[in-house]
């Protein structure tokens, strides 16, 4: 008896390389769960739809074992629920022609009649976080700006937004005064509407040379590495095309170049 068999690592672990263990099916396609608020129109027909996300992802794997023995069978079956255990740990596949990976963790089993040396499986993997991942970064840079105001466009690759950490270099301290409002916004070119925005107000003068990391996946503010004082709110980035603004504010809050900043940009592809 024969199968196709499905390459799918889980912790690093190669499920398909445990010994008399056949995956056969692996179903991911399915979109994540969906939550959404619909609120009631007053005293009239339907209803409006207020909020929407994804709350999280089941995947689930079949496969079969098969030996000569059932006491190999029975010891393939303990191997492979000794390899599949943790939380949240990788779970990574071939997918639309490359690996892609999502945090997992598994949640139920499902083992068939041992048949002399043969039983069916069924592996169910929940990932709360419902969103694959290329596991390799997406880059993006912009050379060195010597104006007050610019604008950086990206296209951000996947079917879902990107969370980005962001580093600006500052390369050059131009146009002395103490005190400086520096503000990073998520920045509709077309309409030139800001979104969110992350503002730093700071005294720059011995900053030069330092580098400003804005890190949207654990939503911190740092210098030179080390965490420093913000207000805003941090951001994704739809798919698709899109921009940041960076602006820059003296102490009267009028205009004014004093950063010389280079960019840098990193983000997982994002896929439901």
């Amino acid at each position: 008896m024969s199968f196709p068999a499905t390459h799918i690592w889980f912790d690093a672990n190669d499920l398909s390389a445990i010994s008399n263990v056949n995956i056969t099916r692996l179903t991911p396609q399915n979109t994540p769960d969906m939550v959404s608020g619909q609120f009631d129109l007053a005293n009239r027909d339907g209803g409006k739809l207020l909020t929407k996300y994804y709350r999280n992802k089941t995947i689930v794997v079949e496969g079969y074992i098969l030996s000569t023995t059932r006491a190999t069978a029975e010891t393939a079956r303990d191997n492979l629920l000794d390899k599949t255990t943790g939380l949240e740990k990788t779970l990574e596949f071939m997918q639309a022609g490359s690996i892609r990976r999502y945090y997992a963790t598994l949640t139920g089993t499902t083992f068939a009649e041992l048949e002399g040396g043969m039983m069916s499986f069924v592996l169910t993997f929940s990932c709360a976080d419902p969103f694959g991942y290329k596991p390799t970064y997406t880059t993006n840079t912009k050379a060195n700006q010597t104006t007050a105001n610019w604008t950086w466009a990206y296209t951000i690759a996947g079917t879902w937004n990107a969370t980005p950490l962001l580093r600006f270099t500052i390369n050059g301290l131009h146009n002395t005064f103490s005190d400086g409002l520096l503000q990073i916004s998520r920045y509709d070119s077309a309409t030139a509407t800001k979104y969110e925005t992350i503002t730093i107000y700071r005294d720059w003068t011995s900053d030069n040379g330092k580098v400003i990391e804005i890190d949207c996946v654990n939503q911190t503010v740092k210098l030179a590495g080390q965490e420093i004082d913000y207000w805003g709110t941090f951001f994704d980035l739809p798919k698709g095309s899109g921009a940041i603004r960076c602006e820059q504010y003296d102490s009267t809050f009028a205009s004014n170049y004093f950063l010389e900043l280079s960019s840098y940009m990193e983000y997982n592809e994002r896929y439901l």
